[in-house]
């Protein structure tokens, strides 16, 4: 994002409102200066920043829609790893299938999630948490046979503009690697 800042001219620092987990594609919002960051930080501790994302995890999943509301913690003795855990922060995450399909002999679901938090690695506990953890997840249980990185996505952002209050939806192309583990892809 410095790059950029740096080609297009603009003499700012980067302010990173939401972020992604190492090797999460996606869209991210990024502030170009402190009270644009203060603004939208704001927001999305209110709750009206939506994030949405797509995951590939293993397993047939047998609700079509449901929500996952289990706090998070760090695991003792781990500065990356979390888990479900009574004392850790309140995380909530809503799940729809989008389908369900086999690849070489494997069932697997392909499901869109909305964070309605944003704890670390929040999606990826949640699903691991229901044993149906992201195909490509080592740190969660999740097999490297399909893809060599958790097969999680950034699909969709939409907020309203903090100056202009213009309404924005700003999406990001589902990845050629999860593209080609999904027979056909459906989109509700």
């Amino acid at each position: 994002m410095a790059g950029y800042f740096a080609e297009s001219g603009i003499s700012s620092t980067v302010h990173i409102v939401t972020r992604l987990d190492k090797d999460t594609s996606g869209v991210i919002c990024v502030a170009k200066h402190r009270h644009a960051h203060h603004l939208l930080s704001e927001m999305q501790k209110a709750g009206t920043i939506s994030r949405d994302y797509e995951a590939i995890v293993h397993g047939f999943i047998k609700e079509d829609a449901f929500t996952i509301d289990a706090p998070i913690g760090r695991k003792d003795g781990s500065i990356i790893e979390r888990f479900i855990s009574p004392e850790g922060k309140y995380a909530k995450t809503s799940v729809q299938v989008l389908n369900r399909f086999h690849l070489e002999g494997e069932e697997l679901t392909h499901v869109r999630l909305q964070l309605h938090t944003g704890r670390t690695h929040q999606i990826r506990v949640h699903m691991m948490s229901i044993g149906h953890p992201l195909i490509g997840d080592d740190l969660y249980g999740g097999s490297l046979k399909f893809i060599q990185r958790q097969a999680l996505h950034a699909r969709e952002l939409k907020l309203i503009h903090p100056f202009s209050g213009e309404s924005l939806k700003i999406t990001s192309p589902f990845p050629q690697d999860m593209e080609n583990i999904i027979p056909f892809k459906t989109t509700k």
